[in-house]
């Protein structure tokens, strides 16, 4: 799977109206490997690759570590890939153990959210 560079990339992203990714297009698709195993390894390198430049290249108000920030990348590839083996098994997998921090706790009157990785109750 070849998803580009940040500079040449191969896919669209339409934002939803709170600024999220809504909708992914592809500027071409080729025909998958067969084997499932096989299509989630090139699915897992292609997504890192594109999602650590993003991750390196963010401007955050909010100090984050390059452990931080490779962190998300890896927590966000977990949970996708949690979703997605549930909704072809039919059931929910265990909760993914991240990494990262969400810094909700940045936010006006939030503080920590469960199992956030920078209180020490978690680790």
């Amino acid at each position: 799977m070849d998803l580009g560079t940040l500079d040449d990339a191969r896919i669209s992203c339409d934002l939803a109206p709170g600024l999220y990714p809504e909708r992914l297009g592809f500027l071409s698709v080729s025909p998958a490997d067969a084997d499932l195993e096989t299509r989630v390894d090139g699915a897992r390198t292609a997504y890192r690759s594109v999602g650590r430049a993003i991750a390196e290249d963010y401007p955050s108000r909010v100090r984050i570590s390059s452990q931080q920030r490779l962190g998300m990348v890896e927590d966000l590839w977990e949970m996708a890939l949690r979703e997605a083996r549930g909704a072809i098994a039919g059931e929910v997998a265990p909760a993914v153990e991240r990494r990262s921090c969400c810094f909700i706790y940045a936010l006006p009157g939030c503080h920590e959210c469960a199992g956030c990785p920078r209180t020490p109750a978690t680790r």
